[in-house]
């Protein structure tokens, strides 16, 4: 699995949305535990704070992959990501 860790929510929509319009889709779909609908259920509002676990889940990035991924494609990535990470 490969993913990004951008600083903010902010720049990780605005990097997705990059992407997006170069043709290379991502997803971001991490959830703290903590704060997930089963334990949200089970416990209520979570009793402890865990920024670091809830910074992450708010500010990463994966990178889609696949076998027919060649290195021509993971080289259209990596330079598409660092053109936007130059902006």
């Amino acid at each position: 699995m490969y993913y990004l860790a951008c600083k903010t929510n902010s720049d990780r929509i605005g990097l997705s949305t990059y992407l997006g319009s170069k043709e290379f889709q991502v997803v971001f779909h991490y959830l703290s535990l903590h704060q997930s609908p089963y334990m949200l259920k089970r416990q209520g509002k979570p009793k402890i704070e865990l920024k670091h676990s809830d910074r992450y889940s708010e500010t990463l990035v994966r990178l889609l992959f696949f076998f027919e991924l060649d290195e021509k494609d993971q080289t259209d990535i990596i330079n598409t990501v660092k053109k936007y990470s130059l902006n």
